[in-house]
């Protein structure tokens, strides 16, 4: 059998490895099919379901677990045990969800469309997870899945994937402990990031005034005056979008850039840099210019995405550097340029905060897309501390929280794209 391009120094020229199919090294077994009606809320036997099986993680809420509270002298075959891999075999990431049963699902039921496997140890086991945690199986789910409504991956399938296992126990064990040390980083990291989110989420509750409040929950040391609240068109004047699409922008030449409302809600944060952040251009030179002269942007300017498939609809960005570049707003947008001065990126963090959008929501129109008007916006209200200082300190805040955020995913994604690299190198 072939050997893996990367190997360890100490085990170079020694046994090959062995090409195995899964059915070769591992006792497999699919759950039990049970009745909805025995299915509860609340029990005694934690059930095993594929809602529950992540991306390498098992995870438990109120909201997914389900138990078991009939008869189970009869299922005791379909009782996981510590280590046990799960996969699940239904559904769009049919192929990409599985893990390693912990002690907290310890004794749990197996249910229907989702497989167990079962080695002879811990380690073994791991280096499982691992390889169908690599492109090499996704490719062969993504080969062998049904294209229903439902994508599933049938048992037999799962039996006939071939994995390359070093022969010997020393070399597993080596394996093992080097993809375990990356995933306690990625799962290091991940958390970090999620706590950080969760600090923002609240931060930008209890740092901004709720409705009937006249100042925030939380405030830096040196403030205590009452926050001002005025109408939208007190600190706003609208300015001038154009309804260009995709097709008549592109990626890499043009004399003007454009914003367009589905970039501000999935790619720009808070605070745009022109600097860091790829905006498209105009393709037609003579239209682009038209356009920068009657309504080109500039810093501090706020543009609203004004359509949406959910309540994100209003979600904005700010101008924090444009420099010499022209930008303009385009398809499904509303640009805005305050009247007064405020301190850089304060308005991006306080117009994307549960104080200003739980606003939006009763003025958002449609069904299936949802939308905001020019008209709507003059029905909310801005606030704001008179103190130009007290903003600042509340931008930097944020924008510290962001750049962290920012910093750690950077993190996340070389880790995991180091051990995709190994994946590839260390397995064959």
């Amino acid at each position: 059998m072939a050997e893996p391009k990367i190997r360890f120094k100490e085990f170079e020229g020694l046994s090959c490895w062995e090409n195995k199919r899964i059915e070769e090294i591992c006792e497999i077994l699919t759950g039990f099919p049970f009745e909805g009606q025995t299915i509860v809320n609340i029990g005694r036997n934690l059930l095993m379901r594929g809602i529950n099986i992540t991306e390498g993680v098992i995870r438990h809420s109120e909201e997914i677990d389900r138990y078991f509270d009939g008869d189970t002298s009869s299922l005791t075959k379909y009782r996981l045990k510590i280590n046990d891999l799960v996969i699940g075999m239904d559904g769009s990431k049919v192929g990409k969800n599985s893990a390693l049963v912990t002690k907290k699902e310890e004794n749990a039921l197996l249910v229907q469309r989702v497989v167990r496997l079962r080695t002879k140890n811990a380690t073994l086991s791991y280096l499982i997870l691992v390889s169908v945690g690599s492109d090499k199986f996704f490719s062969y789910v993504d080969g062998m899945k049904t294209s229903s409504a439902i994508p599933h991956i049938s048992l037999t399938d799962i039996k006939k994937f071939t994995i390359n296992i070093p022969q010997q126990r020393e070399e597993q064990n080596a394996l093992a402990n080097y993809f375990r040390l990356l995933d306690n980083l990625i799962q290091s990291s991940e958390k970090k990031i999620a706590s950080l989110r969760q600090v923002k989420a609240a931060s930008l509750v209890s740092m901004f005034p709720q409705a009937g409040e006249t100042k925030p929950r939380v405030r830096f040391k040196g403030f205590q005056e009452n926050w001002k609240t005025v109408p939208f068109d007190i600190v706003f004047r609208y300015l001038k979008n154009n309804t260009l699409s995709r097709a008549d922008l592109n990626e890499t030449l043009g004399s003007a850039r454009n914003i367009h409302y589905g970039d501000i809600l999935i790619k720009f944060g808070t605070l745009l840099d022109i600097r860091k952040d790829d905006l498209p251009y105009i393709t037609n030179h003579f239209l682009a210019n038209q356009l920068t002269n009657n309504c080109k942007l500039q810093k501090g300017d706020i543009i609203f995405a004004d359509a949406a498939e959910d309540s994100t609809v209003g979600k904005c960005t700010e101008i924090a550097f444009i420099g010499e570049e022209k930008v303009v707003a385009g398809l499904h947008t509303i640009p805005c340029r305050t009247l007064f001065e405020f301190s850089e990126g304060y308005l991006g963090f306080y117009l994307n905060s549960p104080s200003y959008h739980n606003q939006l929501l009763s003025l958002m129109q449609g069904t299936k897309i949802s939308s905001i008007s020019k008209s709507a916006l003059l029905n909310t209200s801005i606030s704001f501390p008179s103190n130009i200082a007290e903003q600042r300190q509340i931008a930097s805040f944020f924008r510290s929280l962001d750049t962290q955020i920012f910093l750690e995913t950077q993190r996340l994604d070389k880790l995991k794209q180091i051990k995709s690299a190994c994946l590839d190198k260390m397995f064959v």
